[in-house]
This record gives structure tokens, sequence and C-alpha cells, in this order.
């Protein structure tokens, strides 16, 4: 469509040296052909307005910026060394001389990345979103690709690793940090997809375990349906005490229900919203913690007792894992500390409370650390799940008088910098609920010198070991810079809990 050009046969044609052209797409579901194609062009006729459309546009995007930033810079350097940032382009590894500049470019560009794909009706796609495009390689990929004239191999646009399917341990670290920049807006599709299946969720939890609840597993279609990539697709029915870590990754492992519950109850700490509240939060609560609930029997204290359970995918055979203890303490603690739900919700919440067990801390060199669980083993994936109790269920940190446990436990984890300080590991966010200013400084650092070198804009993260563009693991560093810079923790706000004193920040 465009005013100075006319459309005939198939062919757009006209004379000018300026022209507004605009190309309409239908979102819209119409199982009638004739009727989807009626709406697009009731759509493209629309009177257009374009200094309207301009003046909207600019006032977004000055509200966007207005609302939250951060910039940092190295203050050990010249006034002309500070800000600077060099080498773009198919490289693997960026050099810059401000690395304080570097990570703030790096949070500001991703949170511009997230406002442009994040407002529609399903959440974005971890590797990707809507910034999917041909990749250059130097050997044949994983993915479909053709080899071009110089030997370099090209993938198709439309690819990516992981399909369709939603893998919520990704998924989390896009949306994360927009509730410390409050982004609000951008966060609705994220919750809205995994409160908008719960019926699904729980007619499944049902039919397959034949109690009440409703159960998340890491791989989701888009339709809510279940996605394991396991040797069946659906998680084991294992007795008590017979798990020998036969599974996959995935088969005992329902840990993303309750973090979404606890990133929607900072949504409406944050927010003020009650109507999300009592109308999306207390409804998906209800059910995820009732799954857990109903799910694991009762040890001879009448503490309940996760088993068969599982460490997220890294430990394959586990008792009370931490991340499935600290998620049930923090998730109950803090409805029932805003009042949420009706008052047979809270009376269940309270008798439930009572019969968590907590989270189990051992001994290591005389000093305490938290443990990945009661019992472990069977090693196979690289996160440390017993840093959970950390962030995202925050039971421990320096806000809370616990900097020692967790800095030793850090000291400790299971996985230190996997995958070169890239895609979704969480160290530096860890080391921010320490306290350990250098440790997380220094590993987004290294976390953001990372580029792709498989595309030309270096902030898209590189493959290794999920498919470029990886925005996750931009959004785990963005939540370590917010962390570093300020900490809520027993109804106090924590300013520079983490800070480097070589970087000044706005």
């Amino acid at each position: 469509e465009s005013p100075e050009l006319k459309l005939k046969d198939g062919v757009l044609s006209g004379t000018g040296k300026t022209f507004d052209i605009r190309i309409h797409a239908l979102c819209a579901q119409e199982p009638d052909t004739a009727k989807w194609v009626e709406r697009l062009e009731a759509q493209a006729d629309q009177p257009m307005d374009v200094a309207a459309d301009w003046a909207a546009h600019c006032q977004w995007w000055s509200e966007f910026w207005n609302r939250s930033w951060i910039t940092v810079t190295d203050n050990t350097l010249s006034a002309e060394e500070q800000g600077h940032i060099d080498h773009e382009g198919y490289i693997r590894h960026r050099e810059v001389i401000d690395n304080g500049a570097l990570v703030a470019q790096s949070y500001n560009v991703f949170r511009y990345i997230m406002a442009c794909q994040s407002r529609g009706r399903i959440q974005s796609k971890f590797n990707g979103g809507l910034f999917t495009q041909p990749l250059r390689y130097g050997g044949k990929p994983r993915m479909v690709a053709t080899q071009v004239d110089d030997t370099t191999w090209i993938s198709h646009e439309d690819d990516r690793d992981w399909g369709r399917r939603f893998t919520y341990q990704n998924q989390r670290l896009l949306y994360w940090p927009l509730l410390m920049s409050g982004d609000f807006e951008m966060l609705q599709p994220f919750f809205m997809y995994y409160s908008d299946m719960l019926p699904v969720r729980k007619a499944v939890t049902k039919a397959w375990f034949g109690h009440d609840g409703a159960y998340y597993r890491e791989n989701i279609e888009p339709t809510g349906g279940e996605r394991d990539c396991g040797r069946t697709g659906k998680p084991l029915k294992t007795p008590p005490g017979e798990n020998k870590g036969q599974g996959y990754y995935h088969s005992f492992y329902f840990t993303s229900g309750l973090e979404t519950i606890a990133m929607m109850i900072e949504y409406a700490k944050y927010s003020g919203d009650t109507e999300f509240r009592d109308q999306v939060l207390v409804p998906f609560a209800r059910e995820v913690l009732l799954f857990f609930d109903k799910h694991y029997p009762r040890d001879p204290d009448g503490k309940l007792r996760i088993d068969p359970g599982m460490v997220l995918e890294t430990w394959w055979v586990a008792v009370n894992a931490a991340p499935d203890v600290s998620g049930l303490l923090h998730c109950l603690d803090e409805l029932l500390a805003m009042k949420a739900g009706t008052t047979e919700d809270i009376a269940g919440w309270q008798r439930f409370r009572k019969e968590i067990p907590d989270v189990h801390l051992h001994e290591i060199e005389g000093r305490m650390a938290i443990a990945p669980a009661l019992s472990w083993s069977v090693k196979k994936n690289s996160e440390n799940g017993l840093l959970y109790p950390v962030f995202p269920f925050r039971r421990f940190g320096i806000g809370m008088g616990t900097k020692d446990i967790v800095e030793w436990t850090c000291r400790h984890r299971t996985n230190p910098n996997r995958f070169g300080y890239k895609c979704w590991t969480q160290d530096q966010i860890h080391w921010a609920y320490a306290g350990n200013a250098f440790e997380a400084s220094e590993g987004l650092v290294h976390r953001y010198r990372n580029a792709s070198p498989n595309c030309r804009f270096p902030l898209y993260g590189s493959e290794g070991p999920d498919s470029c563009p990886d925005f996750d693991h931009f959004g785990s560093g963005s939540t370590a810079l917010q962390r570093m810079l300020v900490q809520e923790a027993a109804g106090k706000i924590h300013l520079l809990p983490a800070w480097p004193a070589i970087w000044d920040a706005e």
C-alpha cells in the first residue's frame, strides 16, 4: 500500500523521489480464507496519518527510555577512553576499552530487543524471537544450511534449535529483568502463556497422574501439550525410593511452575496490580502448589518428601532437591505475607507450609554451604541448582544476613562458569546476591565479550549450548547487573550491594 504508487497485475509502479510504502499483516485466526482476505483489505483501507503515527511512535519510545535506564563507565579511564566500544561484525570475542560501558550497552540493547518483540499475544522465544536470520558458518552446522561460493554455509532464516517448543530454563531469563525495569506490559505475554494453559495442564495432570493440581515441565508446546523429547515424551511414574536415574532430563523436574509463581508474586508486589494478583496469580499458584501437595508422600515426621526428584536437569536422582524445597518455601511465605487468596486458600497454604522441610545445608571444609538436595547423584547437565535458594527463590543472600553461606556455596558450586560464561548460566546473579562485586562484574565482562561469529550484530548471543541469537544469555546478565545495583530483602532496599568501585553508574 502506498499513496504515491499504484498496484496493477501484481506490479507496484509510479514516479517520484519519496514514497510511503506500508506492508500489512493480519494476525488473526479465521477459518474462511475469503473472510481473512476481506479483513486484511479492510485493515489496509484505513486512512494513513504519517505525522500522527510518527508522533505516537516517538512518544512511546521516549516514555520507554525515560522509564528506566542504566549507564556505566570505568572511572579509571581517561575521558577519551570512557564509553569506547569497538569491533563489530563476524567476531567471536569483542575487544573493548571500557568494560563498564560494554556491560551497560548490552543491558540497554537487550531491553530494546525485548521491547521490539514482547508486546504480542505469545512470549518471545529465547533463541531468536523475531530476529531470526540467515547465519554464516565456517563448517556445516547441525541445522539445515546451504554452502555458498566462498565455501561457508548459510542457514535458513527460519531455522533454530529446539523447534517451536518453549524451554522454561531459557524463557524465564528474558523476563526477569523486566520486573525491575518496570516494563510491565512486556511481561504480560509471558505470564498469560502459562496462565492461559492452566486448564490444559490440570487436565494433563489428572489424566496422567490421577490427582488434582497442575505441573509444568521444562518443555511445553505452544498448545500447552507435553513435550519432553525423552524416550516416551511423558514423565515417569516411578515409586518413591526407586529412582535410579533411568529417566530423562525432565522426568521428575517440575520446578518451572514454582518459578512462574515467584515471578508473578514479584510483579504483583512491584505493580500493586490487585486484579492480576486475584485473577491470575492466585488461581495459578493454587493449582501448582496443589500438585506438589498431592504428588509426594510425607516422611515419618510429617514433612514433604520430594521423591522421586531431580535437581533441575543436572542431578537425575535426588530427594528434596534445593530448587523445589526453596521454591515451595519462598512461594508459600510470599503468598501468606501478601494475604493473597481465599480464606480456604490461606488455611491450606498455612497447613502445607508447616509440612515443607528446610533447605538442606552441609559442611564443606569446616564452613556451611547449601546442598543440591538431601541426597543427589547421577550428574548429566550443568545448572547450579544448589544456588536456586539464592535466586530465583530468595531464601539466602547478603540482605538476609547469610552472605557467608552464599559466598561459600558459590565457591563450591557444581558448574562454575560453564559454556564460557554464556547462555542461561546464572553465576553473576548469584555472586551479586553474595555481595561479591569483583566476581559479579568480572563475570559480566566475560559474558558480554562473547559475540556470535555467525552474524554481524555483536549483541546476539552465540551458539553453545543454545542457538543464535541467544537472548537468555543477555537476560541473565541483565538480571545480574540490576542485582549488583539494588536488592530487596526483609522489607529493606539495599543500594550497591555488589558494585565495583572502579565503575560509575547512573
